[in-house]
């Protein structure tokens, strides 16, 4: 059964123990994997839940996005001076609540997908791989937003640290001239965000962009989808469930 197009949490308990079960058996059901490759997947088993309790919550949230977030259109300037700062979040509370939901709950799905991955590379499973992989590079792609609100504090108080320091002219034509130093800026126009940040695998701030829009999100969902796919393919006692078929759930 499937409400509101979300997973069922027991149906995904079910689907997590025996198709890693099956991982770890022989044909008739006997364990005969090695105890790091059954710890390995017991990892997998327990994590695949909460994923999917992550990506729950995500659909819901991101049915709520506002199309568009915004109506304001990207604006240029020019910048030339010293620890320059433009904020422009034009959101009601709600929105704005929304917008770091959704930024938040990425951040519990590529993190758990990292995980489950690096388990099933240490059992030697592959069948998941090419797919987490997919979901991983999908949901990760939010990931410098979520940073950026989640270290906001840094940010706010090291300009020279996540600050444009030097000549620069940004994909909406705004311009930093060779004497500006510092300059911060967050701005969400239309369904895009435009934020300044460095992390910590960068040599120094940039200029970063991404979009934010309802649809954006959406081909993370494509990927859950066959994540669902793969991992209720199980067969052992397969006649005992009746899952929904993966085109159901996370319609879009």
């Amino acid at each position: 059964m499937i409400v509101n197009g979300l997973v069922d949490r027991k149906n995904i308990d079910a689907a997590s123990h025996w198709w890693t079960f099956e991982k770890i058996s022989d044909s008739i059901g006997r364990v005969t994997a090695t105890e790091d490759v059954q710890s390995s997947l017991s990892r997998a088993k327990i994590i695949l839940p909460f994923m999917f309790d992550a990506l729950n919550a995500l659909y819901v949230a991101t049915r709520q996005i506002p199309v568009p977030w915004t109506n304001n259109m990207p604006f240029r300037y020019k910048d030339g001076g010293a620890y320059n700062l433009i904020i422009s979040l034009p959101l009601s509370a709600e929105h704005y609540q929304l917008l770091r939901a959704v930024l938040s709950l990425s951040r519990d799905i590529y993190s758990a997908t990292d995980s489950i991955s690096k388990s099933m590379k240490r059992s030697g499973v592959s069948e998941l791989e090419p797919i987490l992989e997919q979901l991983f590079k999908n949901s990760n792609q939010f990931r410098d937003a979520r940073n950026f609100f989640t270290h906001l504090d840094e940010v706010l108080s090291k300009p020279d640290k996540h600050g444009i320091t030097g000549a620069l002219i940004t994909s909406t034509g705004t311009e930093f001239t060779s004497t500006t130093k510092g300059a911060e800026y967050i701005i969400l126009a239309g369904d895009k965000l435009y934020f300044t940040y460095k992390a910590r695998n960068w040599n120094k701030a940039r200029a970063c962009e991404v979009d934010v829009g309802k649809a954006a999100f959406n081909s993370i969902f494509n990927s859950a989808r066959m994540v669902y796919k793969e991992i209720t393919s199980f067969k052992v006692h397969r006649d005992t469930y009746n899952f929904p078929p993966f085109n159901a759930i996370f319609p879009i």
